[in-house]
This record gives structure tokens, C-alpha cells and sequence, in this order.
């Protein structure tokens, strides 16, 4: 456990100094292309064709991440160590995150809403440019609750179940989600299982993301609030766990998140989490974004302590 540790704390301060590196292939990029490949194989098959398109790219990502760490250490136990530390820093997208929803920010502070609009396509799915000013910051809380899970904590439970290679398994379950797993005509039978997996992935390590961003409010009225809109309104949430961290950070910070949005030209009205106690303005992100660091950090003292 005292590896880990040291493991997980250099690949976190790689990712806080470097960020995601954008002029390196980064291993998601070679699961993607593993997936797409996957995808013409077996779409035809359905159903069966995503379990199948599963089975390839969990092995295939576990199999090659467990190869190159038992090979580099043979070659010597440091460079093993070494290699666990970026792979742990390449799994991990907190960074990258801050400084998006920190970029939107300072564009909704000065009412270039065009620019924000652009920025926040890094983040969301839906039609940007039919988001306005409370829609953009909306969206951002949104991400930023949604991705402290998906980003960081799950792949950092992940590591700590099952070192570099656990995690990078539940990095390619995720990228299975986001390439296959939509709900629509088209993905409707392949894409369920890869859908399901990811739920059952996510599930333990959104509501813990949830209870942790409750409890970085520190208050006991803010942390009751957080917590009470959690457990009263996540379940609304069309997601099984995205509901969990979101409706945490609007019951804390006092805000209603959800509320109509429009995915490519279609509109779609998702249930309201929390109740509306005050104007959504710029601040608010600055404040959930440090919620969410918060968050993290007290994760991070606690396994120190344990």
C-alpha cells in the first residue's frame, strides 16, 4: 500500500504540473483506435458483437499494460516503478479539467460568451452555441462534478484495487462508454453492454465522489444540505451515477442544476437537482472547482492516514 501511495501522489503531481500531455500519444488514443476497429468487426452481431468488442479491448488494454510493466521490470525494478508513475499520471485528468472549466470562467467574467462556448466543447457533448451564459456555467458545475468522478476517483479506487493495470481496464471501460455506449438508434444493441459495464464500474466510485464533495464544504448546514440533495435527487438523474457527485455539488453550493438541453439539434429536458437559492454566475464554477480539489485531497488524506 505504501508504493501505491508513492505511486498515486508522483503520478497526481505530474498531472498538476503537466497537465494531459497534447503533444504525446496518449494511451486512450490507442484504445480508441482499438475500439473503432472493434466496432466494424462485430457491429453487426448486436448485442453479442458488445460483448465481444468488450472481451478484445479489456484484454487487449490489460494484457499490454501488464506486459510493459513486467517487462521494464526485468530489466530492472526501478524503471518498473518509474513506468508505473506515468501510466498512473496518463490515467488521470485532473488538470486538464481545472484549467477548462477555470479558461470558461474567466470568458463568462468578461461576457465573451462565444469564447466560452468554444471552451466548453472540450467538456460537454451538447450543441454549444445554443448555450447561453447560465446554460454555459450550468454545464461546467456539471462536468466538473461528473469528470472529479470519472477523471480521478474512479481510476485512482481503481488503482488502488488493482494497480496501473486495474486502472487502465476501467480507463478502457470508460472509453468504451463514451464511443459506443449512447443510448441512441444506432447504438442501441451494440452499445448496451458496453453501457452497463460502465455503470457497474462507476457506480461504487460515484457515490463515494458524491459523499466526499459533500464533506468538502466543511460547514455542517452546507454539508447537510449537500448530502440531502444527494440522497433526495440523484436518482432523478438519467444516469445511474452521474446523478450522485452533481446533485452533491448544487445542494452545497445552493443551486439547481439540469434543466433543458439540446444534443445534435435534439432537445432533451433532464429532472432538476437541487433547488435554486442563488444567481448561477461565474463565482459559482470557482467555487465548485475548488469543491471538487477539496474533494480529491480529502480522498488523498484519508488513504494516507489508513
Amino acid at each position: 500500500m505504501r508504493v501505491h501511495i508513492v505511486i498515486l501522489a508522483g503520478g497526481l503531481l505530474l498531472d498538476l504540473v503537466f497537465a494531459d500531455p497534447a503533444s504525446l500519444p496518449h494511451p486512450v488514443k490507442f484504445i480508441g483506435k482499438s475500439i473503432a476497429w472493434g466496432e466494424k468487426q462485430w457491429y453487426k452481431k448486436g448485442r453479442k458483437g458488445g460483448i465481444y468488442l468488450i472481451t478484445f479491448t479489456l484484454l487487449l488494454t490489460g494484457g499490454s499494460v501488464f506486459l510493459i510493466i513486467f517487462l521494464l521490470d526485468k530489466i530492472n525494478p526501478m524503471v518498473g516503478f518509474f513506468a508505473r508513475v506515468i501510466f498512473f499520471y496518463l490515467g488521470i485528468s485532473f488538470k486538464g479539467l481545472l484549467k477548462e472549466s477555470e479558461k470558461i470562467e474567466k470568458h463568462l467574467s468578461k461576457n465573451e460568451i462565444d469564447k466560452a462556448q468554444n471552451s466548453i466543447r472540450s467538456l460537454v457533448s451538447r450543441d454549444t452555441k445554443r448555450m447561453d451564459k447560465e446554460d454555459l456555467i450550468r454545464g461546467t458545475v456539471e462536468s466538473l462534478a461528473e469528470n472529479t468522478s470519472d477523471g480521478v476517483i474512479a481510476p485512482l479506487l481503481f488503482f488502488l484495487l488493482g494497480g496501473v493495470v486495474g486502472m487502465w481496464i476501467y480507463k478502457a471501460i470508460n472509453t468504451l462508454d463514451s464511443m459506443v455506449g449512447y443510448q441512441n438508434k444506432k447504438y442501441s444493441e451494440f452499445g448496451r453492454y458496453p453501457a452497463r459495464l460502465d455503470d457497474v464500474a462507476n457506480f461504487i466510485p460515484a457515490r463515494i465522489t458524491g459523499l466526499l464533495i459533500s464533506l468538502s464544504f466543511f460547514n455542517p448546514s452546507r454539508i447537510l444540505s449537500a448530502f440531502s440533495t444527494m440522497w433526495r435527487y440523484a436518482k432523478n438523474h438519467p444516469s445511474v451515477n452521474a446523478g450522485y457527485p452533481e446533485a452533491a455539488i448544487a445542494g452545497g453550493l445552493g443551486i439547481r442544476l439540469g434543466g433543458i438541453n439540446f444534443y445534435r439539434g435534439r432537445k432533451e429536458f433532464r429532472p432538476y437537482l437541487g433547488n435554486s437559492r442563488r444567481t448561477l454566475t461565474p463565482e459559482v464554477i470557482r467555487e465548485a472547482r475548488i469543491r471538487c480539489s477539496l474533494a480529491v485531497m480529502l480522498l488523498l488524506f484519508l488513504l494516507t492516514i489508513l
